[in-house]
Formats: structure tokens, sequence, C-alpha cells
């Protein structure tokens, strides 16, 4: 055969087929294989080539060298034969060097002068660019801005440092998962390098005390050799009560300059700056102005001055604190100014916002008109604003919204229209009263974010709307009166949350639906009034007798209390209801003693006598007659009394007549029947007398058993007190009050109409006194019962007679001649009645029912077994008083089971502080001096518009009390209070000054004040046995040498206001 052909090329391969290089410089070896026709090895050497010759260079023995990152092929070639093989370049970050930055100084909270910069380097130390680089700072060791940063062309990174608080702080520079590498700098601390502080400008400047000076303050810190320091902390402090600085505290600038606003402080006069660096500071002065003697100037001028009321000293070159009104803080500025009741007319000026340090504020009962003003809005120091009772007109300024401090609002009985701003919310308010004005629109929902917030008083105005539902998130409100708007909708279920509330006021609107029975959860309310509510209706949910309530309203409602045992038994129990049960069935029952109602049922006193009145009904009776009836009486499920009820020769009615003893079977039931659980049962015509067709009720009620509401009242406890006048003493009185017993005529009339059985009776020793009014006496007889620990009730009376009588509603104490119908009246007011509204008195009862003053339900009089109608005159009015209403009857008793109960526990006799005083009828508050005795604790019972503080000479509080003035009931509309503090042992010479402050005026005294007064005490028993007031000292030398002496042997105190050293020693 022929030889075969020579070997040729026929084939090339390039291995490795791909190399991936991670830093520039980087080589991959390759290798060319030539093979012939046949497989066999091929001599020869293959040329090689780069696709890219910018990304990698490849020599003749294949070893391939990286250039930049990129990509492409190596080529090997022979002879026509080609191969190729992948070769990327892609650089890893293989370190992180600093190249500048390292080792900085700067100050804290600033940055470092030069950026911190680092180099990113491939393992061949050729840059990287791309690569992010994270700047981390230690922990507290500031900030990097930017936190992160891609490396540039040169493989440069670069960050702002700004330093932390610590001395020395590291940061870190690092690539994700990659390497990393720490910059280190410290704090510059240039105040060392400061050795003295000039001042630059604003020494010397002038402006108003409180205001800002006109110039920023300005200074420079150099160092040793005059040169500024930039970054030293200049702090700047005035000097005790020279103001603020804002900035307090400031960095140098690169000239070495810090500047600051200084406000000067309150007082009027010099003020001096301190500027420091260390121990290096500059004073610098600046002279303050009192704007307040301009601002109540102008205020003067525009609310007629010259035609006030009291107006001493305005005007004049007397201090502030000596104008009428004025009160002063320790710097001169005007903190209270109290003019209520002082004949002010006109506008309030603007200007009056000047009294930048003004915190109480009292204008009420004036003749102020116009607009509020929004300047107002600038009086950041105000707590308490009083501007009720004037003839303010125009909207509520929004602005007002904007006072920081102001716990107290009260615009109340003015002209004032248009909506509630809603910014009100933003105040601190623990009081909002806006009532009796014109005011419009809803109410802002925005007022239950208000978490101060004690009383909001709306009542009386022109509202409109739904009752916001966010009112219920108010977390402290306790009073919410909304009484006498137009308010509409359903009463908001989320009221329910306002778990503080113990009055809601909601009557007279336009309300609809029934009480919410999320109202269950009140268990703090006392008072629940929706009465003239004509559109509300329903049955009362039964999870409202989880309520505890003292007072309840639902007249003019549709809403009803179920006739149940169980309802009835809650509404019963309630001191002062007015709630209709559910309409009544075809008959009906109930006993009587003074009065009583067949949907607004009373209840009886223990132990006396009552009328059973039964009324049946039938519609076709045919002639028949009422017939005979037994009532059975239980007590704890155990028969105690059956009665037989005689039947009437009166047909029976088709409709209940409760105006005719005829239309009823009656039947008088002994008091020692009637027991409190008392229950009964009435059968109707036990003997079958009926024939078949009269369809009458035949039980009372229809199953299980009426409960009947009997409450057992504590024993009356009436302390007689006969006051003798020291200017002519009438000692016939002292035989007069020692003669009298419970049963005397004199108290019929009280034993009849109000809701007493046991009554005992003393007579009390004669007590002195120097008033002449029944006001005065009235005032020391609240005084001597409490400074005697007594619980029962005390009646004062003097002849010459006072002409009627006067009473201290809810205090126990009253004033009356000795006339019965006088001393029921008085004695009804210390059952906390008020007047019903016949014959024009003052100090009607503004939920009274019957708006003719009558008693409005039958009344019984057992003395002629006759009813009394129901037009009759009340007790508590001025029409010729005959017959208690069931209105007040229920409020006497509610009364006097819920004052009396447990009322011997009067506390531990111990030195106290007798505290007394009152307001007149304007308002304006008043003290009597204050003497110290051996007495119990009488403190108020809760907290209201007026507050009387001790204060010792610096002005510290010794004692505060918050409390709410009573009216005197059948006076002139002025009120008292009388309260005993237990005394410290440091009060004796500590006690300096006693204040009274309340809406219409504050009032103080100290140990010096005006005409004194003396307490006469039995030295032996401790009664008082007089209160003499308004004597010269020269009358009180000593014990029992009062001119005209009273009596020889009584401890007499004297005091002048705040008790002297002597009494605080006995």
């Amino acid at each position: 055969p022929p030889p075969p052909p020579p070997p040729r090329a026929a084939s090339i391969e390039v291995e490795p087929d791909s190399a991936t290089l991670v830093s520039l410089g980087d080589t991959a070896a390759f290798r060319a294989t030539i093979k012939d026709q046949y497989g066999a090895a091929y001599s020869g050497s293959a040329t090689w080539t780069t696709s890219d010759p910018a990304v990698f260079k490849v020599d003749a023995a294949g070893t391939v060298t990286a250039l930049a990152n990129g990509s492409g092929a190596v080529t090997a070639s022979f002879e026509g034969l080609s191969a190729s093989a992948a070769v990327v370049v892609a650089q890893a970050a293989a370190a992180v060097e600093i190249v500048s930055g390292d080792g900085q100084q700067a100050s804290a909270g600033a940055a470092l002068p030069d950026p911190v910069v680092v180099r990113v380097a491939d393992a061949g130390g050729s840059p990287v660019a791309g690569a992010m680089v994270a700047f981390t700072p230690g922990t507290g060791h500031g900030t990097a801005d930017p936190a992160e940063a891609a490396s540039d062309a040169e493989g440069l990174a670069r960050t702002v440092w700004t330093l932390g608080e610590a001395d020395d702080q590291t940061l870190t520079a690092a690539v994700a998962d990659g390497p990393s590498v720490r910059v280190t700098a410290s704090l510059l601390k240039p105040d060392e390098l400061v050795s003295a502080l000039e001042v630059v400008s604003g020494d010397g400047q002038r402006a108003d005390a409180g205001a800002a000076l006109p110039e920023p303050v300005v200074v420079r810190a150099v160092n040793a050799e005059g040169a500024p320091v930039a970054g030293a902390t200049v702090a700047f402090t005035p000097g005790a009560d020279h103001g603020t600085t804002d900035p307090a505290e400031v960095l140098s600038d690169a000239e070495g300059v810090a500047r600051t606003t200084w406000t000067l402080g309150a007082a009027a006069g010099r003020q001096t700056l301190a500027a420091t660096v260390r121990d290096k500071s500059v004073s610098i002065e600046a002279t303050a102005h009192n704007p307040d003697r301009a601002a109540l100037e102008t205020f003067y001028e525009a609310t007629g001055g010259p035609g006030w009321d009291n107006h001493e000293n305005w005007l004049t070159d007397a201090p502030l604190a000596d104008w009428y009104g004025v009160t002063t803080d320790t710097d001169g500025r005007v903190a209270r100014l109290l003019l209520s009741y002082n004949g002010l007319s006109g506008r309030i000026p603007s200007e009056f916002a000047k009294l930048s340090s003004l915190a109480f504020v009292t204008l009420n009962g004036n003749e102020l008109s116009g607009p509020i003003p929004p300047e107002l809005a600038k009086m950041s120091a105000l707590r308490h604003l009083g501007l009720a009772q004037n003839g303010l007109t125009g909207s509520i300024p929004s602005e007002l919204g904007d006072l920081p401090q102001l716990g107290f609002l009260g615009l109340d009985q003015n002209a004032l229209t248009g909506e509630i701003p809603p910014e009100l919310a933003n105040l601190p308010l623990y009081w909002l009263a806006l009532a009796h004005n014109r005011l419009t629109g809803s109410i802002p929902s925005a007022l239950g974010r208000m978490d101060r917030l004690s009383t909001l008083n709306l009542g009386w105005n022109r509202l409109a709307g739904p009752i916001p539902p966010e009112l219920g998130a108010s977390p402290r409100l306790s009073t919410l009166v909304l009484r006498e708007n137009a308010l509409t909708g359903p009463i908001p279920p989320e009221l329910g949350g306002l778990r503080r509330l113990r009055e809601l006021h909601l009557s007279a609107n336009a309300l609809t639906g029934n009480l919410p029975a999320e109202f269950s959860g009140l268990n703090r309310l006392t008072v629940l009034d929706v009465s003239d509510n004509p559109d509300m209706s329903g049955a009362l949910p039964t999870e409202l007798m989880a309520l505890r309530l003292n007072t309840f309203r639902l007249g003019g409602t549709g809403i009803c209390v179920p006739r149940g045992n169980e309802f009835r038994e809650w509404l019963l129990a309630i001191p002062d209801p007015y709630a209709p049960l559910c309409a009544a069935g075809r008959a009906v029952a109930y006993l009587t003693q003074a009065v009583q109602s067949i949907d607004f049922p009373v209840s009886l006193v223990a132990g006396g006598d009552a009328l059973l009145r039964v009324f049946v009904t039938a519609d076709n009776a045919g002639g028949a007659r009422i017939p005979p009836m037994r009532a059975t009486f239980f007590e704890d499920g155990r028969e105690i009394h059956v009665a037989d009820v005689p039947g009437r020769t009166t047909p029976i009615p088709a409709e209940i007549d409760e105006g005719n003893l005829e239309a009823s079977a009656n039947v008088t039931i002994p008091g020692s029947v009637l027991v409190p659980g008392l229950e009964m049962v009435v059968d109707v015509d036990p003997g079958q007398t009926l024939g078949a067709g009269v369809d009458v009720q035949m039980r009372i009620p229809e199953t299980g058993r009426l409960t009947v509401g009997v409450r057992a009242v504590p024993t009356f406890d009436l302390i007689v007190v006969p006051f003798l006048r020291q200017a002519n003493p009438d000692r016939s009185i002292i035989d007069i009050v020692n003669a009298l017993t419970p049963d005397d005529e004199l108290f019929e009339m009280t034993r009849t109409l109000l809701p007493v059985q046991e009554m005992e009776l003393t007579a009390h020793e004669p007590v002195w006194t120097s008033s002449e009014s029944a006001t005065g006496m009235l005032r020391e007889l609240r005084l001597l019962r409490m400074a005697e620990g007594g619980t029962g009730y005390y009646l004062g009376t003097t002849l010459p007679a006072v002409g009627g009588g006067l009473a201290d509603r809810f205090r126990g104490v009253a004033i009356s001649d000795l006339e019965d119908w006088i001393v029921a009246h008085e004695l009804g007011h210390t059952f906390s009645l008020a007047h019903a509204p016949c014959g024009n008195p003052l100090g009607v009862d503004p939920t009274y029912p019957y708006s003719d003053g009558s008693i409005g339900a039958w009344g019984y009089d057992a003395r002629s077994d006759a009813l009394v109608p129901p037009d009759t005159p009340e007790l508590m009015g001025y029409c010729g008083s005959q017959w208690i209403s069931d209105y007040h009857f229920r409020k006497a008793m509610g009364h006097r089971l819920t004052t009396e109960s447990g009322a011997s526990a009067t506390g531990t006799a111990g030195t106290s502080l007798l505290l007394w005083g009152g307001a007149n009828p304007d308002g304006e508050p008043f003290l009597e001096p204050a003497f110290v005795a051996d007495a119990p604790p009488a403190l108020p019972e809760r907290a209201g518009a007026y507050r009387i503080s001790g204060l010792d000479a610096r002005g510290n509080e010794l004692f505060s009390l918050s409390f709410a003035m009573d009216e005197i009931a059948d006076g002139d509309g002025s009120s008292s209070f009388a309260f005993s503090v237990p005394a410290h042992e440091d009060w004796a010479g500590a006690l300096a000054r006693i204040v009274l402050a309340g809406p219409d005026g504050a009032v103080e005294m100290d140990r010096d004040g005006g005409r004194a007064a003396a307490l006469l005490l039995d030295p032996v028993t401790g009664r008082v046995r007089g209160i003499l007031r308004d004597v010269a000292m020269e009358d009180l030398a000593g014990a029992a040498t009062v001119s005209s002496p009273p009596e020889a042997g009584l401890e007499v105190q004297v005091s002048r206001g705040v008790p002297p050293l002597e009494a605080w020693r006995k």
C-alpha cells in the first residue's frame, strides 16, 4: 500500500478554558496543545493574542496579565488553526488604607477640620474603584456624613466625621465582608486655651423687665497672645432672678465670637450677666424698667377708673402693691389683680397684656364690654383668668389656647357669641366655665383630650349637635354641665368611661334615646340630671341599678323606672330622686305620712303612723262599690301585721283619683309596723263581695310583695342656743329656751312636715354676742358648733326677735325667731333644702319641679284626716308656706340619712386653728380673726373655687385648703365658711399670714390686723360662751374684763387676725 500522508497540524486546544483575575498585575498561564490528523502531538509553537489589550495582555508563552477591569478572550493560533479561553478581570478589595484625616481633633458635636479619606486597594496594591465603604463611629463617637461612600477611580472614599462626647474616639472604614481600617480622633479642648473674654457688644442696654434686650450680647474668647479661640464653650449665666439667655451655652466660632439673647428678669433695676469659659469670665450689665405701671394706668383709663367703687392709690406715686386690688411679687411686678364687683366699665385694652408677670386676675361682676383682647395670649404667667358676670361680646379668641400655664378660665355670664375655639383644648385647664353666654355651634371634640380638666361648664348657651363621644376620654373630669342648650342625639355611651365623674347635668336639651347602660361603671357619680329632654324615652336599663346616686332627675323625659321591687328599692334609697315609675296598673296601694305620689314615690319615716290608701279601678263596675280589703305586712319575709281595710260606699272608679279620700280604701297603719325592709300585700275583696262581672285587680302586687320604702332616720338632735346681745341683753330668752321640750307646739310643723320622728332637745348655755345682725350671729353659731365638735343641729335665737330667720344650708346651723313655721322653714334649710319658687326669695332650687312653688303632689294631714291639694304653697317658699312637697320631703330625708349616719365620729380633739369668714353679697371675700382652740378637725368636704392658705414670713405655705363657699339661706346673698385645722407645733411662731382667695378677689390678715375679736370659753367645759367682734383692745385687758362683762370666770382669747403667740401656749 502507498505510504500514509505525512503528519500535519489538524487541531489546537487552549487550557484552562477560563481564568478570573482579582487584582491588577495578577497573571494566569494558558497552554496550547496541537495535534495532527492522527491525534498525535504535533510539534509547533502557537501565537497568542488578546481580544482587549486594555483589559489584559498576553506574552508569547501564553501568560495573561490583568491591566483593567473587564473581560475578553485569549486566543492561540497555529497554521490556520485557533482556540480561545475566557478571561475576566474583576478587582476585589483586599485592603483599606488611611490616606488622610487620622489623629485629628475637634470639639464635641463639631466636625473634624479635614475629611477622613481612605484608599481601597486590591491584592496587588492597585486602587479599587466603586467599592462601597461604610464609615461607622464607635458607640458615642459621633456621626459620619456620608455614612457610606463609593471609592473613586483612585480608590479613594471620604466622609466628614462629627465627634461625640468621648475624649478618644474611633471610626471604622470597612468594605462589606472585606477589609477595614480604624481611624482615630480626640476631643479638642479649646476651653483650656482661653485666657480672657472680651465684650464685643450688648453691654449697658435697657429694656422692660421680662423682655429681651434689643441687641444680642456678643463676647470674644482669646488666648494668651490675644488670638481668637474657636470652639470654646461660653456659658451665659444671668444673676439671681436676672432672667434667661438663649442659648445659655454656645461654642465660639472661628473668630472666637459667641453671642446670646438676654431676656431680663422680672425685677426692675440693674441686672447682670456673666459670660464664662472655665474660670475666665466677663460681666455684662443691663437696666430693666417696670412696664406694669404704664399698663395699669392705661387699664385704669380704659375701664372708667375715676368711677370705680374703690380706686384707692391708683395713679399715685405709691408703690403698685398699695394700689387697691393689686398684689406684687418680690420683684415689684404685678402678680395678682383682684377688681371684681368694683364698678369697672368699658373695654379691656390690649395693653393689659403687658402685665407679663400677672398670674391671677379676677374682674368678675363688673360692666366690662367689647371683645376679649387676643393679646392676652401673650401673658405667659397667667394661671387664673376670671371675667365672669360682665357684658363682654364677640367670640372667644382662639389665641387664648397659647397660654402655657392657664388652669382656670371663667368667662361665664357674658354675652359672648360664636363657636368654642378647639384651641382651648391646648390649655392645662382644670376649670373651664363658659356658661350663660350665647355660644353656638358644636362642642369641640378636642376638649376630650384635656387631661387635667376637672370641671367643664358649658350650660345655658345655644350649643347644638351631638355630645362629642370624645369627652368620655377626659381622665380627671368630675363635673360636666351641658344643661339648657340645644344638643341633640343620644347620650354617647363613651361618657361611661369618665371614671372620676361625680356630677352630670344634661337637662333642658333635645337629647333622644335612653340613658346608656354603660353608665353602670360610673361608680363615683352622685348627681345625674337629664330632666326636660322630652324626646328621651324608655325604661331605665337594669344595669344602672349599680349606680349609687345622691341626686337623680328624670322629670320632663319619657324615661321611667320599672315598677319592679328591685328597681323600687334602688330608687327609694337615693337621697334626692325625681324619677317617675313606669305607668301604674289598674290598682295601686301606697302609704303616706305627710305627702306621697303614685309616680314619684316618697320614703316613709320608720316609727311614724301612716295612712294606707288602696286604689282599684274597673272599666265597667256597674255601680259596684269599693270592696273591703286586707293588707298584710312583712318584715324579712315574716308576717308582722294584718290590717282590714274597710270598703267604701263610693262606686269603683274607672280611673285612679288621688284627690278624693272617698275614692280609695283607707286605713291608718300604726308606726310600730313601719320598719325598714317593710313589704306588703293587699288582697282586694277577700270576702268575694263583688259580682263576677266586676273586673278588678284582686291582689296588689299581682305577684310577690310590694316594697314599702321605710327609712329609719336618726334621732333629731336639736341644740337651742340663746344669744345675749352685749349692748342690751334680754335674759328672758334663757328661760324661754330652757322651758322648751320636743313636744312643744313650736316644733309641731317641724315634726309634721319634715322627716323627724324622735327628737332630743338640749338648751345650750347662753352665748354673748356683739353682733346686731342675724347674719353675724349665724356665722358665730357655725364657729361655735365647730369649736365644740357638735354633731347635732344648732338653732340660735335671741330677743328682740331678728324678724324671721337665717340658715347655713348643709351645716346644721340656723337663727330663727320662735315661731313654728319660721323654725320649720329654717330647719328645712339645715336639711339642705333651698327655696321653692314662690314669693321671689333668693336661693331658689333651680331643679324644683313645680314652677309655681306649690307642693305638687297630694299631701295628707293626719291631724284633721284631710288631704292637702297639690297647689298648696310649699313650706320653703315665701307664699304663706303651708305644707311640704314630695320633692322636698325626699330631699330632706336623703340629707339626714347621708349626713347624720355616723355623725358622732367627729375625730379626736386637739390643738386646732379655727378659721372662719365668708363672702359679701357682691362676692368679695372676707376673713374673721382666727382663734386657737382644743377642737376636733373640721376640714372641707370637697374642693371648690375658694382657697385658704397659711403662710410664713417668707411666703412659704404651711397649709392650703380648697373648698366651696356655702350661701346663707334667707339672707342677702352672702356666704360663709368655718374650718378647724389641726395645728402643727411650729405654727405658733411661723404662721405670719392667712390668705383667702376666690373667683371674686382675695383678702389676707396678719397678727396686726384691724379691730380685735374675742372668743369667750367656759374654762371647765371648754364650751363657747361668747364671740365678741369689732371691740377695742383697751376693752379686752384680760380675762373677764370686757366692758359690761357678761359674767365672771370666762376664759378670753383675743385675736386681730393670726392668733397671737400667747393663744398657742394655753
